[in-house]
């Protein structure tokens, strides 16, 4: 059983931690403007680097996605009362 003021800073850090994680992942799912849009002489290799660099940012976002999930799960737990006997 967690005494009820720790339970409140438990809910509180992990709504903290909610808030992170989604900015975190709306930052990271939204493709890089790197500004050379339509130029015609773009270097082949920079824009590959630019796609492989958006494809790895994705894929943390996903592993935030999980780690949210986590926070949310415990969040609802709390609110369920499942630390209270």
């Amino acid at each position: 059983m967690i005494k009820e003021k720790d339970l409140a800073k438990l809910k509180k850090e992990l709504e903290e931690q909610e808030k992170d994680l989604l900015e975190k992942i709306k930052k990271l799912e939204t493709p890089a403007d790197y500004g050379h849009e339509s130029e015609g002489n773009e270097d082949l290799s920079e824009e590959a680097d630019e796609t492989e660099e958006d494809e790895a940012n994705m894929g943390i976002a996903e592993v935030f996605k999980k780690e949210l999930e986590d926070v949310r799960e415990e969040l609802n737990r709390i609110k369920k009362g499942a630390y209270k006997k």
